[in-house]
């Protein structure tokens, strides 16, 4: 059922885009095409509804009902088939990428990782690469041959199949642990030829090189392994476990940008994350379905492929806070500076200096492998590189050394006649060191929620005594039954079991809209919990998210802002991905004040740049009197 409604969506909606582009494009006249279109607009539309019955929630983007309201859009777009074009492919980007992780989901139903794997023979990794080559030669041939709209007519109903089996493919090899990077974000050859025209140089070369870093990677990967498994005459196993390792041994932290951005619209919404994994759908269905999209039916699905395309494979950002960092390098000078001048001006012995730091509150076990020697520059060199390298204790995330020095020093600094550059260093490294203490904090607080174990497909935050606070489609969407939460997911991890607890499916609170849960964790040891702040929300308040993006190690997200703020939900401008949802999202002063959802579904549509959260106001009459 589910399968044979999408099939009949792509089909519909790639029909309608090829209207939308022959009108734009004055090859056919609007009156001889609007009764087709309304009445497609209108079965999309239908289509939709449909799913969304089953549990699929998939956002109509085309808001052009005639195309009269199209027409009086594409005015102010450039001029010629490849702006429109583009353009038209564009808006429905996250259709097409909602439409291939369903497929890929109902691929893998009830199919063990084995059985994943055992289908996987050489040959099909050989047919991946053919096919992978015969996409470059297309998209070769319509950039640097003349006549690329006729081209482009032509040979765009072959490409966009191609490109579908590689994709598809692709996202299985990922469910079975072999981390391929997808970096061809053309569906459409129309898309490619909208992003050569404005974007590349006119040069063969260029364009060459460019379709070559789409699957450079990828390609050169598979065949380093394929010829290492001829030489050896290895088994498929090995094969696999080679290949596995090569992948996860790839940095895809590589400029991408060039490859995602297709045209002002898309790139727009690359770089606000407005196409994230956790917009895909709050619900699955478990009913059996038709096999009416060439892939294997009748099973539940699951989160661990939700994955876009418009993220490397290991998911990276910028712009995250660093709670580890107490001392960044451009601050080191300055402070063996200023404490080399302390420690000589104010105290001629290194009794004194050590009778500094017993005073302040430094730990005797800090104290005691320090060599006072009387030279207050070597002196102060060992010291800021031991600040440095400090590492603060999960157990005690109020404490580093350093900034307890400096606020000892800060509170006598008349009677130490500090100097105000001194005191605006001291003053800047100890109030870092409070936000890094906060934020530590906070993170004691957070897990990923895995299912099965080790799978990330969501995060979690604790508010209570072994009460976790999350989003409900998280367990609805892929009819979870038996789920685990891990603390302590960060870069000095190891994933240890101590970590994992199991969750009671039995919840303490729970509903669809808003969209939270509140479930109860079996054995729980931790002790820190977030405090939850029902205040009323404003546009523009930053805030910060702290979350497991594709289930990868937990990130402090650098502050963003609200955008938009309802009766029952606000929408952020935060970058996150799919195991971002449920994660909690925190005010200036740390205090939780929502949790993250992604895209709303059906009903609301986010902010541009934006995804949707639910303020805990609009849950507080559901929770509070569970939190302790």
């Amino acid at each position: 059922m589910v399968l044979a409604l999408i099939e009949e969506l792509l089909t519909k909606v790639q029909q309608l885009q090829l209207i939308m582009i022959t009108v734009s494009t004055g090859e056919f006249k609007i009156h001889e095409k609007e009764k087709e279109y309304t009445l497609l607009y209108k079965n999309i539309a239908d289509l939709m509804e449909y799913l969304e019955e089953e549990g699929v929630y998939i956002e109509n983007p085309n808001n052009f009902k005639s195309l009269s309201n199209w027409r009086d859009h594409w005015s102010s777009l450039k001029s010629g088939y490849a702006s429109k074009a583009g353009y038209i492919h564009d808006l429905y980007t996250s259709v097409f990428n909602k439409i291939d992780i369903i497929s890929c989901q109902y691929y893998i139903k009830d199919k063990s990782q084995e059985e994943l794997v055992d289908e996987w023979q050489i040959s099909r990794f050989e047919s991946l690469i053919a096919k992978i080559k015969q996409l470059k030669l297309t998209m070769l041939s319509v950039a640097t041959q003349g006549q690329p709209v006729e081209l482009v007519k032509s040979e765009d109903e072959g490409y966009k199949k191609l490109y579908w089996e590689v994709r598809l493919q692709t996202s299985i090899l990922r469910e079975i642990g072999i981390n391929t990077p997808s970096y061809n974000q053309f569906q459409s050859l129309w898309q490619w030829y909208n992003y050569w025209s404005f974007e590349l140089d006119n040069s063969k070369a260029v364009r060459e090189e460019y379709i070559d870093n789409l699957y450079e990677t990828l390609l050169k990967t598979i065949d380093k392994a394929l010829k290492k498994y001829y030489i050896q005459k290895s088994s498929l196993k090995e094969f696999i476990q080679d290949l596995k390792r090569r992948f996860n041994q790839t940095t895809y932290t590589q400029a991408t940008t060039d490859s995602i951005i297709l045209t002002p619209i898309l790139s727009k919404n690359v770089q606000t994350s407005n196409l994230k994994l956790d917009d895909i759908f709050q619900q699955q269905t478990s009913k059996p379905v038709a096999d009416s999209f060439s892939v294997p039916a009748t099973q539940t699905l699951d989160n661990s492929l939700f994955a876009t395309e418009n993220y490397s494979s290991i998911w990276t950002n910028d712009k995250f806070m660093n709670p580890e960092i107490f001392l960044e390098q451009n601050d080191v000078v300055c402070l063996e500076e200023s404490l080399e001048k302390f420690f000589a001006t104010r105290f001629d012995n290194a009794s004194s200096w050590k009778s500094v730091f017993s005073s302040s509150g430094v730990e005797e076990s800090f104290i005691r492998p320090l060599i006072f020697i009387s030279n207050p520059v070597e002196f102060s060199n060992r010291v800021v590189a031991k600040f440095k390298a400090y590492k603060v204790s999960n157990q005690l995330v109020y404490y580093h050394p350093m900034v307890k020095l400096l606020q000892y020093l800060l509170n006598r600094k008349g009677s130490y006649e500090l100097e105000d550059q001194d005191i605006e260093l001291f003053s800047k490294l100890a109030e870092r060191g409070q936000e890094n203490f906060n934020a530590l904090k906070a993170r004691n607080t957070i897990c990923r929620i895995e299912s099965p174990k080790g799978t990330g497909i969501g995060t979690g935050v604790l508010v209570g005594k072994n009460l976790l606070l999350t989003c409900n489609h998280i367990f609805t969407k892929t009819q979870v039954r038996q789920a685990w939460v891990r603390f302590s997911y960060n870069t000095d991890s190891h994933q240890l079991d101590k970590d994992l607890f199991e969750l009671d499916m039995t919840f303490v609170s729970s509903h669809n809209r808003p969209d939270y849960a509140l479930v109860k964790i079996k054995d729980n040891r931790q002790q820190q919990i977030a405090f939850c702040s029902n205040e009323t929300l404003d546009s523009g308040q930053d805030i910060r998210i702290i979350h497991h993006p594709q289930g990868n190690l937990v990130i402090i997200s650098d502050l963003g802002q609200i955008t938009q703020v309802g009766e029952d939900y606000i929408d952020h401008n935060l970058k996150t991905d799919y195991g971002s949802s449920g994660a909690p999202i925190f005010n200036r002063q740390w205090e939780l004040i929502a949790i993250h959802q992604g895209n709303p579904g059906l009903g609301r549509t986010v902010t541009p740049g934006s995804t949707g959260g639910i303020p805990i106001r609009a849950i507080w009459t559901q929770i509070s009197p569970h939190l302790s």
